[in-house]
């Protein structure tokens, strides 16, 4: 339910974030660096990167003062504030495409319909596609999530996808 995802809390969550044996690849990349379970920086924010069964992607945020600990999902609301409270719903839901100038992305949020741009340095809605760099910090595979993680990511996928279906049951009707 869209509401729930309005209020979702974010809760505690640890990963194992081994960077000693991370290749030196981390620069701006645009589209490239969205691979599922990257680290990527987004507006000076840090990012887990996860992609949907549906193409769509979620940013699991990273908590500013401790580097190991996961916040919720960046999320938009539906009065287009921009925050790390989100779960994996509409909300919480981005589509990706290459942006204007090289190695740059736009972010267009499927609950809003708007897109996420920078100003001043901090995210914030657009209606136009805004042109955002992207960079990618940890390369997939260095991360792994913990097991209370893992299971509430695959509850999460169940439900996104019963949902997708009872939408689409009613849209047959």
């Amino acid at each position: 339910n869209e509401e729930a995802e309005e209020s979702q809390e974010p809760q505690e969550s640890h990963l194992n974030l081994d960077t000693a044996d991370a290749p030196a690849t981390a620069g701006t990349c645009g589209l490239e660096c969205l691979q599922e379970g990257a680290v990527i920086c987004l507006a000076g924010d840090f990012f887990l990167v996860e992609k949907l069964w549906n193409g769509n992607f979620t940013f699991f945020a990273f908590d500013a003062k401790d580097e190991n600990k996961l916040l919720g999902h960046l999320r938009m609301t539906r009065a287009g504030d921009i925050d790390f409270n989100g779960a994996r719903g509409a909300f919480a839901q981005f589509q990706a495409s290459r942006g204007t100038a090289a190695a740059t992305i736009s972010l267009r949020s499927l609950g809003t319909s708007l897109f996420v741009g920078v100003e001043g340095g901090k995210m914030r809605s657009a209606k136009e596609a805004s042109d955002l760099q992207v960079s990618i910090s940890v390369p997939a595979g260095q991360i792994s999530l913990s097991s209370f993680e893992q299971r509430r990511r695959k509850n999460q996928e169940a439900k996104l996808l019963m949902e997708e279906k009872r939408r689409k049951a009613a849209y047959a009707l």
